[in-house]
Formats: C-alpha cells, structure tokens, sequence
C-alpha cells in the first residue's frame, strides 16, 4: 500500500503528514523533518518508529551486501532518532 494511502488510512488522517525519505542520508533525513511538506509547525511529532530495514540473502563476494544492509538497518536507525530528537 503506498505512503499516502496509509495515511489516509488512519483515524484523523488531516492529522498526519507522510514523508518519505533516505534513512540512509542523514542530511535529507534533517532537511526532510525541517521542510514545509513536514509541517511540523502545525503537526508536532510526538513519537518515532524507526522501522526502515532491509533483508534478504548475503553472500561474501562481487554480490556482497554487507554495506548496504549497514547502511540502511543501523546508519538508518541512528539517523532517525537523531534527526528527530530535537522534534520531540
């Protein structure tokens, strides 16, 4: 189901704002929470669920995915939280 589908989705859906951005980018991630699209102003953050995560098969060589599996399920993790502190 796409993002704004499930936003749509909820109770209150005026009351929700969905953004999607790079988890992996820690900038777009601060940008991204500061935009106007965001609108945090109006719509205060009051919880985070830092969800984003990839899987699937891993193996040692030319097809090796070590870094982005980093990249996203930790680095991601990290940079949510600390892009959204300020907000909450």
């Amino acid at each position: 189901m796409p993002l704004e589908e499930v936003k749509d989705s909820l109770p209150r859906s005026e009351k929700h704002v969905a953004v999607s951005l790079d988890v992996s980018n820690a900038q777009e991630m601060v940008n991204g929470l500061n935009s106007s699209e965001a609108a945090l102003d109006r719509h205060p953050m009051v919880g985070v669920f830092a969800n984003a995560g990839v899987g699937g098969p891993n193996e040692f060589g030319a097809q090796d995915r070590w870094e982005e599996i980093i990249r996203i399920n930790l680095t991601g993790t990290y940079n949510t939280l600390m892009a959204c502190k300020p907000h909450l």
